[in-house]
């Protein structure tokens, strides 16, 4: 149990003496979201109703079993991984691409807004619904991962340019690496747990709610 203790101590410790760095990485995702919604309103009008018809046709065929296999695609574990906690890792690495690792943050955010603002504008009330069963399970699992490999990412990228510039640092560039690196590994495993609902569990929820709401 002691050791449970010092660890969780650790990691209180670690998350404290970083919180500006996290609040950034929050701040963009939740900036993200808005400015995702916000652009659906600067749509061309043939884009639009394409998107209306696509999302139309998903909605009604997911309420049939037949359709099931459609949102129960295999959407890829390691691709998923690689992009939401590998790319990141990588970026951190080079030191001069943390700021990309950044900007994925965001792109994750405005990818979710955007999606819940056009269901909200297409189904209304049904699509608060809609987009809690069909992007919010999921998501909280991968935006999570994102989130901490970024975090982590940049965290490492600050560390290495105090190293280079010669400040001296209370923890090794080596014991951030290896900080960097177990976060890493488990955003990454946040990642694998979102991606596996999206497959498997997601589609089953679209089915139930599509037919629970009659589209």
């Amino acid at each position: 149990m002691r050791w449970r203790s010092a660890l969780m101590e650790h990691m209180a410790g670690y998350f404290r003496e970083r919180a500006v760095i996290y609040a950034l990485v929050v701040a963009l995702l939740a900036g993200g979201a808005a400015v995702g919604a916000v652009a659906v309103n600067s749509l061309e009008e043939e884009d639009y109703q394409e998107l209306s018809a696509f999302l139309d046709q998903y909605v009604r065929g997911a309420a049939l079993p037949a359709e099931r296999s459609l949102g129960a695609r295999d959407v890829g574990i390691l691709t998923s991984v690689a992009q939401g906690a590998g790319v990141p890792w990588l970026l951190g690495l080079t030191i001069i691409g943390a700021p990309l690792a950044l900007a994925l943050v965001f792109l994750r955010g405005f990818a979710v807004g955007f999606t819940l603002r056009f269901l909200l504008d297409q189904l209304s009330l049904k699509g608060i619904l809609f987009g809690l069963v069909s992007v919010a399970p999921h998501n909280l699992f991968t935006l999570f991962g994102v989130a901490l490999a970024s975090g982590a990412a940049v965290t490492f990228s600050v560390s290495a340019v105090n190293a280079l510039m010669g400040r001296r640092r209370r923890e090794s560039l080596l014991s951030q690496f290896l900080a960097s690196t177990t976060l890493c590994g488990a955003a990454a495993l946040s990642v694998a747990a979102g991606t596996w609902i999206q497959a498997h569990v997601t589609p089953i929820l679209v089915q139930l709610i599509a037919r629970w709401l009659q589209f």
